[in-house]
């Protein structure tokens, strides 16, 4: 709510003031990239480190990679395997895959995490820039069209963090789905808008 009442409104302002346009294409909306892909891929690189240090410096490349290939044959393929290679280190009697980092490396990781958790954000914000065509946009407007996805991306990790990776996909679903299904709605209700 905080986002679609006072959030939202204040990246439209940005918006028109810097000249910068939306991508998204009103007349074919992308549902399934919007409601799967990109909540699975978004979470898997920039949440899903959050809980799983020891995984990130080898699952991140997969997901990064998965998420600069989109969703087509070879990001999907990159998705499953990434999901697999998740699942590897809990499968079967591998006490050595799933042992913790020793102590001193998470003693580190705590006294770091708040960093490492909005760094998460604003890198997850930042991407979202490219949702746009930016024109000529100040450099200064630049972060207030993705505050949504600022806010979002805290709640997320915090969500993350507290319920588990599934969790915050499942959010980040329908905080897509939820302006996808407005602008839906009014085009549904007056097309005459779709301009």
């Amino acid at each position: 709510m905080v986002n679609m009442l006072f959030l939202g409104p204040i990246a439209v302002m940005a918006a028109g003031l810097g000249g910068a346009t939306h991508r998204l294409n009103l007349q074919n909306i992308p549902w399934l990239t919007a409601l799967l892909w990109a909540p699975m891929v978004e979470e898997l690189v920039f949440r899903y480190g959050l809980r799983r240090l020891k995984h990130l410096w080898w699952l991140l490349p997969a997901a990064v990679a998965a998420m600069l290939s989109g969703p087509g044959i070879a990001g999907g393929l990159l998705l499953a395997a990434f999901l697999l290679l998740c699942w590897l280190p809990h499968a079967g009697e591998r006490p050595a895959a799933q042992r913790p980092l020793p102590w001193r490396f998470r003693r580190a990781y705590l006294a770091r995490f708040p960093w490492v958790f909005h760094l998460s954000s604003l890198t997850f914000s930042a991407v979202h820039l490219y949702n746009f065509n930016l024109a000529q946009t100040p450099l200064w407007l630049l972060p207030l069209l993705v505050l949504p996805q600022w806010v979002t991306g805290m709640v997320l990790g915090w969500l993350r963090v507290r319920q588990g990776i599934g969790a915050a996909i499942l959010l980040h679903a329908i905080f897509n789905g939820g302006p996808l299904l407005l602008v839906w709605l009014v085009l549904r209700m007056a097309p005459e808008m779709a301009l």
